[in-house]
Formats: C-alpha cells, structure tokens, sequence
C-alpha cells in the first residue's frame, strides 16, 4: 500500500481543504429536497477533493426527491503545493518525477536538474521516501556539545518522529526554494527502503500519465545505486539503491540516476557529468534550508551537521552526475 505520511502542519492544512472541499460538494448521504426531478432518474456530478470522486443522485419514485449517495473513486493522495499547502490537482500530463531517499538527497544531487526540467515548461513532482529519521545527527544534538558555526549547545532531546520532522521542514523548504510543483511526503523506513515500496510510487505516476491511446509521457529521476558508493568500502546506501533498482526495473524509457556522493568521495562511476552552471545559483541557495540553526522553529540545521562537506562541494561544483540504465538488449 502506497505511504501517505506528510509532516503534521502540512497534512492537518490538506485534510483541513479537503474536508471543505468534500462539505461544500456535498459529499454525504441525505434526502436532497427539490422542486421535482424525473421519477427513477439517475444523475451525478463530480465532488471532493479536486472533483476527482463522483456522487450519485437517485430521484425517487413520485419525483419530489432525491436521495444522494456519497462519493465514491475520490483521489485523496494528491501532491501537496510546498508553498501553499494547496492539493495539486492538474499538470499530470507529462511531468517530471523526482525520487528522493531522504531530505537534502533531492538538492545535492539532482537541484540543477531539477530547475532545469521547470525551465522547460514540465511540472516537477519530489517523491521523499523517508524523513530520514534515522540518522546519527539525532544523537548529535542531545550530546551537549557545540559547533563554531551556530549559538547554543547541543541539548535538545527530541523523538525519533519529532527528529524526523525537522528533516522534512528542511526540505520543504528546500522544495520551495526550488519551485517545484508539487510534493509527496511518505514515511517509509529510513534504512528499510525495498524496491517495492519505490515501484508503488512509480506506478502511480504511470497510471496518472498514460493517456488514452496508451502512451506514458513521465521522466522518472532518483538516486543512483552501486556506481555511487556511500563510504570507502564501496557500498551504496541501501535506500539509495533501492530507488535505483526500481527506476531501473520499470524499463520506462526517460529514467535517470544521480550520484549524491561523488562530490566528497569521488568514488562514483557516472555515465554522464553534467555541466549545471545556469542552475547552479538556485542550487546553492535550496541548500541553505539544510543550515537554519533556529530551534525554537523546530529546525536543527540537520543537513549541515551531517554532510557539511557534501553541502559545500555541491554547492561550489557546478555539475551533477548521471546514470542510465543498462541497455536491455545488450549482451
């Protein structure tokens, strides 16, 4: 089943509009006086969020009422406009599809292809997985300790979920900064990313981008897998790899990969580097969401102090790197 779990603000605002959307629409079963209405009449109309559920109106046997019943096959998992916490309703024609395994992978590696696809006209969707939760800056920030680079000392005690949604504030922001058109917030596990879980969300954009006669017109993008390793053994991180298993299994034609550690460890083995030089200021500046030091906002510079070296050099260099997948008929 695909995951829905968006950071609390974010979701209470889209049940908050979906809710007055569904109670303006209607969207409950009652008798509905009217003047009259042909006897046995069946007639419907569209309700709920983004008018993507339909509800039924039965006229009754004398014609003076109907009964309503109510909606059914409404869409409740639509991207989330960062800006606005608005529901995305349309642009589903041809979009760009972005698959991040946790916040700031999104900006690291793909930022200036990111920008690139909205310079083009195309609507530009992030998938983030994980709210990464698991990482080591959780046990970093109730250490007592302190850095140069921001006031205060190290003594905030958070949960595992509090943790994980100061990770995800970052990247909302990040998101904004970026321009992009929507958003998709799950709660995956961080380090327990499987195929499976990235392929569901695959298949709901080839559902949402298929037209009638067949044709998907989606470019799917994520993180690359083994020609990126995470550390000096050699290894991908597993959530990275499991995005790139499942682009690379979809066997859809526009699927990209991009490296996110190559910039410190220069260990990868790319394809293509990609010169970003027009984009490369944006870039720079949606990676300053993952240095806000301001805990009474709930933000905790989580990028910062995890991959401060990483933040710095993808920031300085402007390229980025591709893979593609193997080419099914070769040998």
């Amino acid at each position: 089943m695909r995951s829905r779990s968006v950071h609390v603000v974010i979701r209470a605002t889209a049940l908050l509009i979906v809710g007055l959307i569904a109670s303006v629409a209607g969207c409950t079963e009652a008798s509905t006086a009217r003047e009259a209405c042909i006897a046995g009449a069946v007639r419907t109309r569209a309700c709920g969020a983004c008018d993507t559920g339909v509800e039924i109106f039965t006229c009754s046997n004398d014609g003076t009422s109907e009964l309503s019943i109510p909606c059914t096959g409404e869409d409740e998992n639509l991207p989330i406009d960062p800006r606005t916490s608005a529901l995305v309703c349309e642009h589903f024609e041809n979009p760009m599809v972005f698959i991040a395994p946790h916040p700031d992978d999104e900006t690291i590696g793909m930022a200036g292809a990111i920008r690139e696809g909205l310079g083009q006209g195309r609507a530009v969707f992030i998938e983030l997985m994980t709210h990464g939760e698991m990482s080591k800056v959780h046990e970093k920030l109730n250490d007592g300790g302190k850095d140069s680079w921001h006031t205060g000392t190290h003594h905030y005690k958070l949960t595992t979920q509090e943790f994980g949604d100061a990770r995800v504030r970052e990247f909302f922001e990040a998101a904004v900064r970026l321009g992009v058109t929507g958003v998709h917030v799950h709660g995956f596990k961080n380090g327990g990313l499987t195929p499976d879980d990235v392929a569901s969300t695959i298949q709901y954009w080839v559902k949402r981008s298929t037209n009638l006669d067949g044709v998907t017109a989606l470019s799917l993008r994520g993180t690359a897998g083994a020609q990126d390793p995470q550390d000096q053994k050699g290894l991908p991180h597993p959530d990275h790899k499991a995005v790139w298993d499942a682009l690379a299994a979809s066997e859809l034609p526009d699927v990209q990969g991009y490296c996110i550690y190559n910039y410190t460890q220069n260990k990868s083995t790319p394809d293509q580097t990609y010169d970003i030089s027009p984009w490369c200021a944006d870039k720079r500046a949606a990676l300053e969401s993952y240095k806000v030091w301001n805990p009474d906002a709930g933000r905790f510079a989580v990028g910062e102090h995890s991959v401060h070296d990483l933040l710095a050099k993808a920031g300085s260099e402007c390229h980025e790197f591709i893979v593609y997948p193997p080419d099914p008929g070769a040998p």
